[in-house]
């Protein structure tokens, strides 16, 4: 009897051990959960790599995007050169420029090189005018006044500059005992333009002009009164000479 008890003991308990290990569902739930959780560090992972810099992604679309820029100039056939490279004779179209900053020179004989930065977005069409040099011609009341273009000594006048660049300039004109003209004039591409400067005596000059004046004045009064005197003189002698002669 004892050990028909003993056996049914054994025989229940070791039911009871396999029952409780050998269960799936508990294993299957565990592993569940630790599948989540590693899916979820690595989804979070995944999304912070693809936003960590946000705009890498339109930087790299910019920098291999391209679109074509026209060059027109005035006047045209002006020689037209792109990052260091000749394209051609205006107007040119430039194929592929790539978006962002470049650099743009423009040639033509006779004419002003310019040399331009530009920010290409999208096709575009540029117009440039290139200036050509003008001309100026001064004069001066009394000649051989001193001439000075934005204070730089440039010469005595009658003065000729047959190439200047187009602009606005500060023009002065002077010369010792008489007072200096500015002016500012505007030089056009191409244009020439001829001005006289009538220079004003200063305070002192004229008052040394008035007091020789006055002194010719003076000088050719007594000069008269002289004149006259001997006239006078001269006549009465020879009244004197012909009553003398008619009395012998």
């Amino acid at each position: 009897m004892g050990k028909i008890f003993i056996c049914t003991v054994l025989f229940v308990f070791s039911f009871s051990f396999s029952y409780g290990s050998g269960n799936p569902g508990s294993n299957n739930n565990n592993d569940s959960l630790n599948n989540t959780a590693s899916d979820r560090l690595n989804n979070d992972h995944g999304i912070d790599s693809a936003t960590k810099n946000p705009d890498s992604q339109s930087t790299d679309t910019n920098l291999n995007r391209s679109t074509d820029v026209t060059i027109i100039t005035e006047p045209l056939e002006a020689a037209v050169v792109f990052n260091d490279s000749v394209i051609g004779l205006s107007p040119v179209i430039v194929k592929d420029v790539s978006v962002g900053k470049h650099t743009l020179i423009l040639k033509k004989k006779g004419y002003y090189m310019r040399k331009i930065g530009l920010q290409i977005d999208s096709s575009v069409t540029f117009r440039f005018v290139l200036n050509r040099p003008g001309s100026i011609f001064f004069t001066s009341e009394p000649a051989g006044a001193q001439v000075y273009i934005d204070e730089r000594s440039a010469g005595k006048t009658p003065f000729l500059d047959s190439i200047i660049k187009p602009g606005e300039y500060n023009i002065r004109v002077e010369t010792s005992g008489f007072k200096p003209v500015e002016r500012k004039i505007n030089v056009s591409s191409g244009r020439s333009d001829t001005l006289k400067f009538l220079l004003e005596p200063s305070v002192a000059v004229s008052d040394t002009i008035e007091s020789v004046q006055n002194t010719e004045e003076k000088n050719g009064k007594k000069i008269k009164t002289i004149v006259v005197a001997s006239a006078f003189a001269l006549f009465g002698l020879v009244l004197l000479f012909i009553e003398s002669f008619g009395q012998k």
